[in-house]
């Protein structure tokens, strides 16, 4: 029988997914500079407090959920879980280094870079993404209890989604030449030559 937590949690991972691409897309922001101009100016910053708080009530729900350990860690994985996560917290924090971290947060205006093609982003289109993938089998390994399983799940199940809507709106933004750096440089995982 599926517990009541995985639900919950499997739901609210799934909503605040599927907000988090709703939110970030071109329709939606167009909406709002046409419709509430004074959110526009802040949009981003709006945006980073509902994603804060959607996570931060979906980690604290899990942090208070009964959880049961679906095997024993022992220290080999938990060694290899930690390589994971450390590998993919270094991975994110590489691909921000393009992106101004005031900006991204919404505390500064974002500057139009055109497409970053240097640096992690030309082995591989979505590093955030890899890092992502890298942390939550981190996660998986370290703790794996029932509770992160079903977070992991859900997260590593909505990347296709959110990678498709990403590129989405990238092809939108950048049109030809995103469509040529799609060619030549893989999504997630860099060719090894």
């Amino acid at each position: 029988m599926i517990k009541m937590d995985y639900l919950i949690i499997g739901i609210g991972w799934a909503t605040f997914l599927a907000l988090h691409s709703v939110l970030a897309a071109f329709q939606v922001k167009n909406w709002v500079a046409q419709n509430i101009p004074s959110l526009y100016r802040k949009y981003r910053l709006f945006y980073t407090i509902i994603n804060s708080l959607l996570s931060g009530v979906l980690l604290y729900y899990m942090l208070v959920s009964e959880s049961e350990t679906l095997l024993a860690a022992n220290a080999t994985q938990r060694y290899i879980a930690l390589v994971l996560a450390s590998w993919g917290v270094i991975i994110m924090v590489v691909s921000f280094r393009h992106i101004s971290g005031m900006a991204f947060l919404g505390f500064a205006e974002e500057e139009d870079q055109g497409l970053i093609r240097q640096g992690l982003h030309a082995k591989i289109r979505h590093p955030i993404y890899s890092g992502t993938i890298l942390v939550v089998l981190g996660m998986m390994l370290y703790i794996p209890t029932d509770v992160i399983f079903t977070t992991g799940i859900v997260m590593l199940g909505y990347l296709p989604f959110g990678i498709y809507f990403e590129e989405k709106k990238l092809i939108a933004q950048f049109g030809e030449e995103y469509l040529e750096y799609k060619k030549e440089v893989p999504a997630i995982i860099p060719k090894i030559r």
